[in-house]
């Protein structure tokens, strides 16, 4: 782990921690950092209490279960701590570390929680290989809904050229009343929130299928229908890395030259009109799907940076990593 400075000198790492295994999850939650290790183990760090110093030489290891799976990802549910393990979510009390419930979300054993993201009162979440997503009550833990994205995507796009008819989940993210779902060809898919529960309420297609007896309050749930999603035609060549939110905000400068020394002071001032909200996605390279693949062939001719060598080749400048960032 390295640990550089959110505020000033970024660049200039000011700890570095080695772990007994890598890195597969880590999350901050009540002063504490939780880091699942690829060998079972969470890693648990701590402030020093007299100074409020991160802890980084002490740290405890917790050990999930006797067995070697490892915990693959792990999100902040009210105050909890959610980790997928296997088929299940492992609830933890972060104050404790106490194992307070366990919820089991596929059938399979051998399946994997692969990502989470909570959104209000729900959970969603997605299972490795696995084309469709959950969505869990944060409190009750009941199952709500199933989405299928596959048909959609296929239906959009074909499996032709980029073997879209075998869909898999790399990434999803719930915010700003969306669900956005990153897959491992590079498509990205934003599904609005369902204004109407009956909507959502046709199990004869694949527009989302509530489950459960009871219906939980609709405004505190992010309840998603296909028929209303969207497919962006602009994403990665490759798996959809990761989805982040992001804020910013404009700064309004001012000056005021009424000091005696004639300078110049400038004030900042931070409007609510003008914070902005945006995702940012990472992956590798940048598609325009709108393309052919004649189109994407003469654009990659173009690109192509005959000095630039990756993996012992000459690379195209559309397979480098690509940020992707979206205003909501």
């Amino acid at each position: 782990i390295y640990v550089h400075s959110a505020v000033a000198s970024w660049k200039k790492c000011l700890h570095s921690v080695k772990l007994p295994d890598s890195i597969l999850s880590m999350v901050h939650i009540r002063g504490r950092v939780v880091i699942a290790l690829s060998n079972g183990n969470l890693a648990i760090f701590h402030r020093n209490r007299r100074g409020g110093y991160w802890e980084t030489g002490e740290y405890h290891l917790l050990r999930v279960s006797r067995s070697n799976h490892s915990v693959r990802c792990m999100t902040i549910v009210d105050e909890t701590l959610w980790c997928g393990y296997q088929n299940q979510v492992l609830i933890f009390d972060p104050r404790n570390m106490q194992l307070l419930t366990g919820i089991t979300v596929h059938p399979r054993k051998e399946s994997q929680v692969r990502q989470m993201s909570c959104y209000r009162d729900g959970v969603w979440l997605s299972i490795r290989l696995d084309s469709k997503l959950r969505l869990y009550h944060s409190r009750t833990h009941e199952c709500l809904q199933e989405i299928n994205i596959e048909p959609f995507v296929t239906q959009m796009l074909g499996s032709s050229n980029r073997n879209f008819n075998i869909v898999r989940i790399t990434s999803i993210l719930a915010t700003s009343d969306r669900l956005w779902v990153g897959t491992g060809s590079g498509v990205i898919l934003i599904v609005p929130r369902s204004t109407h529960y009956n909507d959502i309420n046709t199990p004869d297609d694949e527009k989302g299928v509530p489950i459960g007896s009871s219906t939980p309050t609709a405004e505190n749930i992010l309840y998603c229908s296909l028929a209303h999603a969207q497919l962006s035609f602009h994403g990665h060549r490759d798996s959809v890395k990761f989805i982040l939110p992001l804020s910013t905000s404009i700064l309004h400068t001012t000056n005021d030259d009424s000091t005696k020394s004639g300078a110049i002071a400038k004030a900042k001032r931070i409007t609510e009109e003008d914070t902005k909200a945006l995702v940012v996605t990472g992956g590798e390279g940048y598609i325009d799907f709108r393309l052919s693949a004649a189109e994407l062939s003469k654009s990659n001719a173009k690109n192509r940076t005959p000095t630039l060598l990756i993996r012992k080749s000459a690379s195209a400048s559309s397979d480098r990593n690509h940020l992707l960032m979206w205003q909501i």
